[in-house]
């Protein structure tokens, strides 16, 4: 059953806004009449085709988390603040055991 987005106002001119499934523009039309509005606009709605693509197979190792990017953002803050320089410090970093394996990923290919 297709879908149509209705404007209508009461008797008082407050606007109305809204959608319904219905057979047609008719029936809402008739609909929006008993519950006492008048319809100003009743467009049907396309349906639009959805897309349903799962990029994890790209990306299989674990995302980085919220925390993890803020610690990181207020750390490379400070350090460019400082004037430090990040490429020969921070590139140890990514040698270390432990942390997440993607972020040692992107700062191993970003700092090349």
């Amino acid at each position: 059953m297709p879908v149509f987005r209705y404007k209508a106002r009461d008797k008082k001119g407050g606007l109305h806004e809204g959608e319904q499934e219905a057979q047609s523009r008719e029936a809402v039309a008739n609909r929006l009449m008993e519950d006492r509005l008048t319809p100003v606009l009743i467009e049907e709605l396309t349906p639009t085709a959805q897309l349903n693509i799962n990029f994890d197979h790209l990306f299989p190792e674990p995302k980085i988390g919220l925390d993890d990017m803020v610690l990181f953002c207020r750390q490379m803050h400070a350090l460019t603040r400082s004037g430090i320089p990040i490429k020969p410090h921070y590139g140890g970093n990514t040698k270390r055991r432990g942390g997440h394996p993607g972020a040692r990923q992107y700062l191993k290919s970003g700092l090349e």
